[in-house]
């Protein structure tokens, strides 16, 4: 193992940051773990159905709307705490993508 050099001091010239290239790895990685839907549980730990009737809030019908996540937050939270998160893969959910699933308004 190389030993590392001793600090030579403050660089101006040389950048800080993160680079472009692991800062874009690490969010398509944690966009890899989103699921398409999320659950909602009410403070006595049940499942609850969305305004519409689904099981799961889905990101393409949240998109510009808020109003599942206005009706509560909290519920959004519980439900999220108890939902298992996906899989890492190379496969995008559609909603992420900006692609909206078949029969999807």
């Amino acid at each position: 193992m190389e030993p590392v050099s001793p600090y030579q001091g403050y660089q101006p010239d040389l950048h800080p940051g993160v680079s472009h290239v692991f800062q874009s790895a690490a969010f398509r990685f944690g966009h890899t773990l989103i699921p398409p839907g999320l659950y909602k549980r009410s403070a006595q730990c049940e499942f609850r159905k969305t305004m519409t009737g689904y099981p799961a809030v889905r990101l393409c019908s949240t998109w510009w709307d808020s109003e599942e996540v206005e009706s509560g937050v909290e519920e959004l939270l519980m439900g999220i705490a108890s939902q298992i998160a996906e899989r890492e893969d190379n496969v995008l959910c559609s909603d992420v993508r900006g692609e909206q699933p078949p029969n999807a308004g």
